[in-house]
């Protein structure tokens, strides 16, 4: 399924280097926008509208800007710099994409459902590659790629990169015979160790 396209209204940014800590006290995030065709350049925005956006988006949603006296631009969320400490976004980078022209992306497998097997404890999940190398059309770049978790049933089998369920339009770029998923046993406990046996 593709991406729902959200927006963001930016305004242009004057104020660089360390002043922009003044911006980030106003809750304004400053952002970098970047991108094949274009002159780099250098926006602000809403931190908390950012947030929500970038909480949808991730990295594979197709955002648009909006700004002042531009034409739209289609891009994508290329990076975020944060807070070692509090975590806050501090500062990020969009790209901005030819929405007619395909791009590549890594694409988070996402579990969904319940497994028989561990959920009674006989079995484990384990999710070996958790992000899939795609290229599409940026309309059509899926937000996530979901694997049905009950559709392993017995120890040992296996999902393949070649056995995810992508729309015809989106080319997978890993190796179709990457190992994505695998149900495996309980890691079994260490058993004691045994005395060392001692002489009559």
């Amino acid at each position: 399924m593709a991406n729902e396209t959200l927006r963001l209204e930016l305004q242009p940014r004057e104020i660089t280097g360390k002043k922009v800590q003044s911006l980030r006290d106003q809750g304004i995030l400053p952002i970098g926008i970047c991108g094949r065709g274009i002159e780099p350049y250098s926006a602000q925005v809403d931190e908390r509208e950012f947030n929500k956006v970038i909480n949808k988006a991730g990295y594979s949603g197709l955002i648009e800007l909006s700004i002042p006296g531009q034409k739209r631009q289609s891009a994508f969320l290329l990076e975020v710099q944060r807070n070692s400490v509090s975590n806050r976004i501090i500062h990020a980078d969009l790209r901005v994409v030819d929405v007619n022209q395909p791009v590549d992306l890594d694409i988070h497998v996402a579990l969904q459902g319940e497994n028989d097997m561990v959920s009674r404890g006989n079995a484990v999940l384990n999710l070996v590659q958790s992000v899939v190398r795609v290229r599409a059309l940026p309309g059509d770049v899926p937000h996530q790629i979901d694997i049905d978790a009950s559709s392993l049933t017995e120890i040992g089998q296996q999902i393949l990169v070649k056995d995810l369920n992508l729309p015809a339009n989106v080319e997978i770029l890993d190796d179709v015979e990457s190992l994505i998923l695998t149900l495996g046993y309980p890691q079994a406990e260490e058993a004691p160790a045994e005395e060392p046996a001692t002489e009559e």
